[in-house]
């Protein structure tokens, strides 16, 4: 299909993504795709000219077809660090932080490994770090958010921080 992804992190954990340039993207720049991706360090990246369908859309818990909207950072599971990065001129929003439909995720308690071992299941997890930010250009948002700890009707939500964002 016509909409690709920059960088995805599959089932990443413990990683970091720094300094590198994404541009003309049909569907989003960075992302991460199935949620449960954990620990890892996205920073310092610069996004621009994002296309794709400009409208949001996860359908279910375990489609992949997902992240066509033109966004430049398109986080399913926050539980990462997202520090200064750059989007700009986005079709939908220049950061996207949605754990829609996601209930539980197995995450590895140290590197190196897997999932199925030594990992533990969390149900609700925050945004690690969202720090210094920037989206700007003519787009839809400049971030767009739904439940970005975990998914559907709780209580006890833990808190996720957004801190300097600069939208314009």
């Amino acid at each position: 299909h016509p909409y690709k992804w920059g960088i995805t992190l599959h089932d990443s954990h413990f990683g970091t993504v720094r300094g590198n340039i994404l541009y003309n993207i049909a569907g989003s720049g960075i992302q991460t795709e199935q949620g449960h991706e954990a620990y890892n360090v996205i920073t310092r990246n610069f996004a621009v000219h994002m296309t794709g369908l400009g409208e949001k859309k996860v359908p279910d818990a375990t489609s992949s077809d997902i992240a066509k909207d033109g966004s430049g950072l398109w986080l399913r599971g926050g539980y990462n660090w997202v520090e200064e990065n750059v989007v700009a001129d986005a079709r939908f929003a220049g950061h996207y932080l949605s754990s829609y439909y996601i209930k539980a995720r197995q995450i590895p308690e140290r590197p190196g490994v897997p999932v199925t071992q030594e990992s533990v299941t969390h149900r609700y997890l925050p945004v690690l770090s969202f720090v210094r930010n920037e989206a700007y250009g003519a787009m839809q948002h400049g971030l767009w958010g739904a439940w970005p700890s975990g998914c559907c009707n709780a209580t006890n939500w833990p808190e996720s921080t957004i801190e300097h964002l600069t939208v314009w």
